[in-house]
């Protein structure tokens, strides 16, 4: 019986310490600072692109969508991007709504078989020899992949506007030199170009009106690698940076000092479009290729820690027409360098545009070929292809980046 009224009495005490501890123990919890949450790494995708958590896009976002602003996109890329046409609509899209900060870089001369949407050259470079990684042995370019030889003291080119606006433009050379040398901007703004003891760097921007005659002298101590022409104005500047026949393995050519001049852009966001030379090579290394494309992407994450990078993957294309399966008539490394694109995209948190997906997928560029959007070849579009991918990219690209604000 007295064990009986025990219980009675404490079973009531021991829920009332219970209630008690629990409450201190809450109250204990509240007085603990709170951990920062971990960034977000969310896959999102708006249709064919996808956004494998770079958080250079909400950067990206936060100064385009802000406006008032300098925002450089460059593209690196094959003869997709060579021809200017792809990238041309791109550059026509994001400079309609955002602003035009000019057409940003540009080859040093008028390259065979390649073209600029936005500059021109009157004068076909006699006194000058080009090079390109496309041919020839040498290993001392810079990241546009060309390089202007003067062939005489005063070497000069005539750059011109497509779509002149009469305004004024912020020029600079891209260039090198083991020797001082000169630029003169239609004989009137002379300035010193100083020995870059044979180092790729950017002149200073100086003012001018086109069309645009410029005369370097320094002889043959001085190479010229490409122009950088701003409108000088709040708005996008998109560069285009392309070459006929380019692989990934083109970038070996490439002197060691290219990032130099490529980081004083300062683009916000990198564009590598390349994949379909690697998809025409049957012998292609898978190891080898992801290696080379893990190792770019670590250079320019490097060098670039805020910018977005965005990969393209290759649009389809057909090498064996005689075929009679789609399978065999496809290059047959096609699979697997998207693939590997891909993978590294997600791996390395970056963007990725699936071109291909966009077109219809395996064997839809014989489609596109019959409706006029692609070339009798079957690899290259045509001028309207070219303008619906662009098109393409551009708006889901904005879906993603008003997502990212």
């Amino acid at each position: 019986m007295n064990n009986i009224k025990f219980l009675s009495v404490c079973r009531p005490l021991a829920l009332l310490l219970s209630l008690l501890f629990i409450l201190s123990c809450q109250d204990e919890k509240s007085k603990t600072p709170k951990t920062a949450a971990a960034p977000s790494h969310e896959t999102v995708s708006q249709n064919q692109l996808t956004r494998f958590g770079d958080a250079g896009l909400t950067k990206l976002a936060d100064k385009l969508l802000a406006g008032g602003q300098s925002v450089h996109i460059l593209q690196l890329g094959d003869s997709h991007t060579a021809a200017d046409l792809f990238t041309g609509q791109l550059r026509q899209r994001f400079q309609q709504r955002f602003g035009d900060g000019g057409p940003g870089v540009i080859s040093p001369l008028m390259v065979p078989g390649q073209r600029s949407a936005v500059v021109g050259f009157t004068k076909p470079g006699r006194d000058w020899q080009l090079y390109s990684t496309r041919k020839g042995p040498r290993e001392d370019f810079p990241f546009t992949g060309l390089i202007a030889q003067p062939l005489q003291d005063n070497a000069d080119v005539t750059l011109t506007l497509k779509n002149p606006s009469g305004g004024r433009y912020q020029v600079s050379a891209l260039y090198k030199s083991s020797a001082d040398a000169m630029l003169a901007l239609d004989r009137g703004s002379v300035q010193t170009l100083p020995d870059s003891q044979n180092h790729w760097q950017l002149s200073s921007a100086r003012q001018a009106t086109f069309p645009l005659n410029a005369t370097l002298g320094g002889g043959n101590h001085l190479q010229l690698g490409g122009w950088f022409i701003t409108s000088g104005n709040p708005g996008v500047i998109f560069s285009a940076v392309g070459i006929n026949g380019a692989t990934l393995s083109a970038w070996d050519k490439w002197q060691a000092d290219w990032l130099m001049p490529f980081a004083a852009l300062k683009p916000d966001m990198v564009i590598l479009e390349y994949g379909t030379n690697e998809a025409f090579n049957d012998d292609l290394d898978p190891v080898l290729y992801r290696r080379q494309l893990e190792k770019r992407i670590a250079q320019i994450r490097e060098t670039l820690p805020d910018a977005a990078i965005l990969l393209i993957g290759p649009p389809d294309s057909i090498k064996n027409k005689e075929q009679t399966t789609c399978s065999a008539r496809e290059p047959v490394s096609l699979a697997k360098v998207m693939n590997i694109q891909k993978q590294v995209a997600e791996a390395q948190q970056l963007l990725f545009w699936d071109w291909r997906a966009f077109m219809g997928g395996a064997c839809s560029m014989e489609r596109w070929s019959a409706t006029g959007y692609a070339r009798p070849d079957l690899v290259h579009l045509s001028t309207d292809g070219y303008k619906k991918s662009a098109n393409a990219l551009f708006d889901q690209l904005i879906s993603l980046l008003e997502k990212a604000q």
